[in-house]
């Protein structure tokens, strides 16, 4: 009889330099592996768990309490079902912070040898990202009997997947492929990257995508296929606040078989020409897309921004002083140790002065006098704006457009 293993810690757990856990069970009762700690770090580390008989093969469960769970540099998490009628344990991921995986790094169920049973369920879980970056990296399930594959179930607020990573649930035998699902809190983002389910001979996996937010999609594909078997390609369903595909796909595919469905419901559904969503079969019925939106063009409501450059006196109008001849006379009132504002700069709010008494009211018109020329002009303070510059033109100048 196998014997469950449970390691935790009270600071973190760290595996690294090839380390192995390797539990295998043949025709007893199987054991599982728990490792719980403030955080994980495994690196070039596995653990696996795998049956040869008839009982299912042990849980993989790893926990990180208060921090974050990272593999990295082809670290694996592997169940596998080998023969008989045993199904593959399920791999439990969790981490109170973010779940990262890179260089490689994966989790895998699967099964294989003539076996019955079916691959084992992959569940990770983040209570703030779950990353996933870097060729090779991501989550696998494959079967290569008449086993079910075993469903890839991601869930955290934020989701990302980048420079190639992959989730990848196929079925080579008879069995059908597993189920993908990636449900966030706030967004899914994918660069570069593939989310598929495949099966050879039965029935493609069903994809589910949901976020709050925003689904947005860079160089990447989103793929249920039936290669040359006669079952149906799996139906996607996609449920955010926003779909942004940029020179990306969705496909539900099929050769011999139906083609699955496509759903996509959201607000906001924004495409460009490279980008593809589509449903078919090469020799049966072609699925349907489905794509509930309000607003999936923008070109009638967004204007066309003009061509031409903005003309420099209209952008410059608050230095046409400094730039101005000799012979033009100016007043330049500026608060004391500032500058003055830029013309890009940000208004300052006007000036708030207490009311002045009116003989000591500073004028706004000339004063009548006898002779005309003698008059004189003077600027109340209450007009400054914006506050602490003023400039006040005597003259106009034909040299720098300006006006007074």
């Amino acid at each position: 009889q196998g014997g469950t293993m449970a390691v935790s810690g009270h600071e973190s757990i760290t595996m690294t330099a090839g380390t192995q856990v390797i539990n295998v069970r043949g025709s007893l009762d199987h054991g599982s592996i728990y490792m719980t700690a403030p955080s994980l770090l495994f690196d070039q580390a596995t653990i696996r768990s795998r049956t040869n008989g008839d009982h299912d093969a042990g849980a993989i469960t790893l926990t990180a309490t208060h921090g974050s769970l990272t593999l990295s540099n082809e670290s694996h998490l592997l169940t596998m079902t080998q023969g008989g009628r045993g199904h593959g344990g399920p791999i439990e991921v969790s981490a109170s912070e973010e779940v990262r995986l890179s260089g490689g790094a994966t989790l895998e169920s699967g099964t294989t040898n003539i076996a019955e049973g079916n691959g084992g369920p992959i569940m990770v879980t983040a209570g703030t990202r779950i990353t996933l970056t870097d060729p090779g990296t991501g989550l696998f399930s494959l079967t290569d009997t008449a086993g079910h594959g075993g469903s890839l179930t991601l869930q955290a607020p934020y989701v990302l997947l980048s420079n190639g990573a992959i989730l990848s649930a196929a079925a080579t035998g008879t069995g059908p492929a597993g189920r993908v699902a990636i449900r966030a809190g706030t967004s899914v983002t994918a660069h570069d990257s593939l989310i598929t389910t495949q099966s050879a001979k039965s029935g493609g996996g069903q994809i589910e995508i949901s976020a709050t937010d925003t689904i947005r999609l860079v160089h990447s594909t989103i793929r249920s296929s039936v290669l040359d078997g006669a079952g149906g390609g799996g139906d996607i369903f996609i449920d955010p606040h926003a779909v942004i595909l940029q020179n990306s796909h969705i496909l539900a595919q099929a050769v011999l078989g139906a083609g699955g469905n496509i759903t996509i419901v959201t607000p906001v559904f924004l495409a460009d020409h490279a980008s593809m969503v589509s449903a078919s079969s090469q020799f049966g019925l072609s699925g349907t897309v489905n794509i509930q939106s309000p607003t999936s063009n923008l070109a009638g409501t967004a204007a066309v921004l003009p061509s031409s450059f903005r003309q420099s006196p209209t952008l410059f109008t608050g230095r046409c002083a400094a730039r101005a001849d000799s012979q033009t006379s100016s007043l330049v009132l500026a608060g004391r140790e500032r500058m003055p504002s830029a013309p890009d700069g940000w208004m300052a709010s006007p000036p708030e002065l207490p009311e002045q008494p009116a003989h000591e009211t500073a004028h706004t018109a000339p004063t009548t006098t006898q002779d005309p020329e003698a008059a004189v002009y003077t600027v109340p303070l209450r007009r400054l704006y914006p506050a602490g510059l003023l400039t006040w033109h005597f003259a106009e100048s034909g040299l720098t457009a300006c006006r007074s």
